[in-house]
């Protein structure tokens, strides 16, 4: 952020008249012209250059949006209601939003977590003394029939619709560009269904994809861990697979274990295989892993 000198003027590359503009603790407020007296440009819609002579401000990093073990999510899934926490640089303050406006330092400040009972977007700015106000962070709370957060990330490329894909009851093909799966390269998928409250639970399952050629593979073992509070959890069953083979074939496999157990946060661990291994065309690169569903019975 650049704090404009004393007396100084902004302005628009191809706008004759300077731009009005006001310092405040969030720093340079510019008011742009009317639409119709913008300059055409070439470098897109929407898109001007604005010539400023000051000095760069200091800016207070933005806040995380976190859990309470301090892995950072985009999106928070959840059922019933659930807790945001979020974190700052120190000696920061943190302020938000849930009702679709921008924060600023007149906003409701952040006091330990931000409780959702419903689908909200929260938005949430830091400030330090004698640091400009950061940029936005922005987080969609969404509410669904079971909560879902991943600790793991999945690659953008193969994203479906996020977490919630995992939870919305429709299956993925033997295509890996179906726009169904959740891909991970060369990573574990870890992923924690919310329940809302403590619940019996019979038994857990996960689908997933195979397709050698392509560098997917079936993982190597499936965990299931249980919590009644989010925090501690305790490891309940395991199913270890077997070794992929050059004979395998294309595969959607479901697997679901028994539990007959109670509990409220229920945490898949899906362990990718790592590498492709020697007898593979991509022997020793990242091997896939590829998601679907995940449920509880």
């Amino acid at each position: 952020k650049i704090k404009p000198a004393k007396g100084s003027k902004i302005t628009m590359l191809g706008y004759s008249e300077p731009i009005a503009w006001e310092q405040t603790s969030e720093g340079v407020r510019i008011k742009l012209p009317p639409l119709h007296k913008r300059p055409l440009n070439t470098c897109g819609k929407g898109i001007w250059v604005l010539r400023i002579k000051g000095s760069q401000e200091t800016v207070t990093e933005a806040p995380q949006i976190a859990n309470a073990s301090g892995k950072n999510f985009k999106n928070v899934v959840f059922a019933g209601s659930t807790e945001v926490y979020l974190q700052a640089e120190s000696s920061a303050e943190i302020y938000y939003t849930t009702d679709g406006s921008e924060p600023n330092t007149n906003s409701a400040r952040y006091n330990g977590k931000i409780t959702l009972n419903d689908s909200k977007t929260i938005r949430a700015i830091a400030k330090r003394p004698g640091k400009l106000s950061s940029e936005i962070l922005v987080v969609n709370g969404i509410k669904a029939r079971y909560g879902i957060t991943l600790e793991t990330a999945y690659a953008d490329k193969y994203g479906a619709n996020g977490p919630l894909s995992l939870v919305d009851g429709q299956h993925g093909s033997t295509r890996f560009t179906d726009g169904m799966w959740l891909g991970f390269e060369g990573k574990d998928c870890v992923a924690i269904l919310d329940l809302g409250e403590s619940k019996p639970v019979k038994a857990a399952g996960m689908s997933f994809l195979r397709i050698i050629p392509s560098w997917i593979f079936l993982p190597q073992s499936v965990e299931i861990w249980l919590s009644d509070d989010g925090f501690k959890y305790r490891q309940t069953a395991r199913e270890t697979l077997a070794n992929a083979t050059n004979d395998d074939g294309n595969e959607v496999r479901a697997i679901s274990i028994d539990l007959n157990k109670t509990a409220r946060y229920v945490k898949f661990i899906a362990r990718n295989q790592g590498v492709c291994p020697p007898w593979h065309a991509g022997a020793g690169a990242k091997a896939w892993l590829f998601v679907d569903e995940v449920w509880i019975d």
